[in-house]
């Protein structure tokens, strides 16, 4: 790619700062503000040194990492050879607002509105993805779970799944499904610094 710049393809250095940022994020001091100690299973893994290893990144630095790609997305469309270059496309992105909507309870649903605010256009929305519940919604919730020092997350899960199987005729699996839900680690991640450290077998 720095080749590429030095033989004139200027334009690439919008991907090349774009691969910096992501490059960062492996950078320990960088690490420990944007990634989370939670697995995507719902587990935390621990180093052989006892310690908590660093997992997925954050929701709120994902929002950034989608914003930063989209903005380099337009800037190149202006700048480079392709008025109409995808560094993402739109399958993808819906399948991340669906991730981010089932397994971080986005329910402010920030996908849709990060694309607006960037692009100034709207994508063909898959219609059942759209939240049941309002990011006013989750502000109650949370506000009531810390009144009740209950884990929001959790909470906020469990309405989830049950939306999503209400109205089956079979529902069994939902018995499962809320039985992982409480399996997971629901702790903060000062909770989970400040636990004993146990050492990985």
């Amino acid at each position: 790619m720095e080749a590429m710049i030095d033989n004139g393809e200027e334009w690439m250095e919008l991907l090349l700062g774009y691969r910096a940022l992501l490059a960062s994020t492996h950078d320990p001091a960088v690490k420990s503000q944007v990634r989370g100690y939670k697995r995507r299973n719902g587990r935390v893994m621990m180093k052989r040194d006892g310690q908590p290893g660093r997992g997925p990144c954050k929701l709120e630095f994902c929002w950034q990492l989608l914003r930063r790609l989209l903005e380099v997305q337009q800037q190149i469309r202006t700048h480079g050879p392709n008025p109409h270059e995808h560094l993402i496309r739109p399958e993808e992105l819906q399948h991340i607002r669906r991730l981010w909507r089932w397994e971080e309870q986005d329910w402010e649903d920030s996908l849709p509105k990060i694309y607006r605010e960037v692009t100034g256009e709207d994508l063909d929305w898959l219609a059942d993805e759209q939240p049941v519940f309002s990011g006013e919604d989750r502000n109650l919730l949370d506000n009531i779970c810390m009144r009740y020092d209950i884990p929001a997350k959790l909470v906020a899960k469990l309405l989830d799944v049950e939306r999503q199987y209400n109205g089956m005729s079979r529902r069994s699996a939902v018995h499962q499904k809320i039985a992982a839900a409480f399996d997971e680690d629901w702790r903060m991640d000062e909770e989970i610094e400040s636990a004993p450290s146990t050492t990985a077998s």
